[in-house]
């Protein structure tokens, strides 16, 4: 009986030892689920500007107090004193970080362009000398490719060692993972709400160049009339009520270089 009484008094007291005592089983602490936090980031991105779209693009991004990233070409900057005041306009707009797309586009024969590497790079220092950009962030005209850190994407196309030319002088070589796309008459093809959907794709199945992360590619030709700015405007206010979206500038882009 003694020792049936030992043993049921060691039991008790193991029980509560066990459960008054911190356990010494090692835990993850994860933090409590915050339904408002911004867990996805879109960088929205425009090409080609400054263009007829502009004044539009500048208009709705005011509005909206969002961040943007815009890829400027020289020779469009440059070309009269309407797209000159427009630059300036980009300038003066505190949601947008301005960004090397090429002084000429490549005069859109891309072949002999990116055939030539060094004209590429020598493209670029020039658009940078003309509208002084404060940024390191290059897009490659008609060409999706990636230059960040040790990460590189090639789309297939030519350019790739004019893309390595570029990382290797300072460049971080932006590409981008969904493009809103346009049709022959330059129009906006996905409406706000597909392209939303998209959107949301893109974030769910990690389709992108870095997972949680996703920059959209759009053109400043796409905005050149108030039923597309509208457009534009909708597709804003779609992602700032979602519940886990944010936007962001690239120069936040995980891995991006500063300018020096």
């Amino acid at each position: 009986m003694r020792k049936k009484g030992v043993c049921f008094w060691l039991f008790i007291s193991f029980f509560f030892v066990l459960h008054a005592a911190p356990s010494s089983i090692p835990r993850h602490h994860y933090p409590a689920k915050n339904d408002s936090a911004k867990n996805y980031t879109l960088y929205f991105t425009i090409d080609d500007g400054p263009l007829e779209g502009t004044p539009f693009i500048d208009s709705v991004f005011r509005e909206e107090k969002v961040p943007a990233d815009l890829f400027l070409v020289g020779t469009h900057a440059n070309i009269n004193k309407v797209f000159k005041g427009y630059l300036n306009e980009l300038r003066n707009n505190q949601w947008f970080e301005l960004n090397n797309h090429s002084y000429t586009h490549a005069n859109e024969q891309y072949e002999y362009y990116y055939s030539h590497p060094r004209m590429v790079l020598r493209d670029m220092r020039r658009n940078n000398d003309s509208l002084h950009f404060t940024t390191t962030m290059c897009r490659m005209p008609g060409r999706n490719m990636w230059r960040i850190e040790d990460k590189r994407f090639n789309d297939g196309f030519s350019g790739e060692k004019a893309a390595d030319l570029l990382k290797r002088k300072g460049y971080n070589v932006m590409g981008w993972d969904l493009e809103w796309e346009s049709d022959s008459l330059d129009r906006p093809i996905q409406s706000p709400e597909l392209l939303f959907e998209q959107l949301k794709l893109a974030f769910k199945n990690n389709d992108s160049f870095l997972p949680g992360n996703v920059v959209l590619l759009c053109h400043d030709w796409m905005f050149t009339k108030a039923a597309y700015k509208k457009e534009l405007q909708e597709f804003i206010r779609l992602v700032k009520a979602s519940n886990d979206i944010h936007f962001e500038w690239l120069s936040s882009y995980p891995g991006v270089t500063k300018k020096k």
